[in-house]
């Protein structure tokens, strides 16, 4: 272990009770020194992304380090909730009426589900495969078939199921629709709040109290 010529201090907890002026949440780190002393960093968006990816790239190198890098891996998972909304916001990316259908629970026609080669465009968009269909499918079970396909991507990397959410809120896919954007916006924002995630305006996700890409804490 390397040696410093300075204090060492040690993580004591995470909190969410911090705020900045403007009122939104702060997520704080906490640290406490050999003598008892408590010291609390606010960490920027980019250096909580450097430190995630510092530590992927340690347990990559690290001898027998595979089990620590699946846990870091797994934390960053989206959960099967959110999952499933942004399956369901696929498959009826295409039409505002099937979309507020959907999540009022009510009978979505044919017509206000989207194309199987505009949803494969959206995997394909963001860089990946589209969904295996089967031989023989129902409609309305086309939704579990997408949300499969999101599962394996988010057992991958969490960041496959990002860039998907990002090139199905696009404005370039609704330039004669921003109603329809800003509903499926609204609709996945439910669910990531729980992430601590939202998708702003102009279409980027971020952690929830980030005022933008650079930093939380700007």
């Amino acid at each position: 272990m390397t040696t410093y010529n300075y204090e060492r201090l040690w993580f004591d907890e995470l909190t969410t009770e911090g705020t900045f002026p403007r009122g939104a949440l702060a997520m704080e780190v906490v640290f406490e020194d050999d003598a008892g002393e408590k010291y609390v960093w606010t960490p920027k968006w980019e250096e909580m992304q450097n430190l995630y990816a510092t530590a992927e790239r340690v347990e990559e190198l690290n001898e027998g380090g595979g089990d620590e890098l699946e846990k870091l891996k797994a934390l960053q998972q989206f959960s099967g909730p959110t999952l499933t909304r942004l399956s369901k916001c696929i498959e009826h990316h295409t039409s505002l009426s099937g979309v507020k259908k959907t999540f009022e629970e009510g009978t979505v026609r044919s017509d206000e589900h989207a194309d199987t080669d505009q949803i494969d465009q959206i995997f394909v968009e963001a860089g990946f495969s589209e969904p295996d269909y089967p031989y023989k499918y129902n409609l309305a079970n086309r939704w579990k078939i997408i949300r499969d396909r999101l599962q394996e991507l988010n057992q991958e990397d969490y960041q496959h199921i990002i860039d998907i959410i990002e090139v199905l809120v696009h404005r370039n896919r609704y330039v004669d629709s921003e109603a329809l954007r800003r509903t499926i916006i609204e609709e996945l924002n439910k669910v990531l709040m729980y992430e601590n995630m939202e998708i702003g305006v102009d279409g980027t996700i971020r952690l929830i109290g980030a005022e933008s890409e650079d930093g939380m804490n700007s």
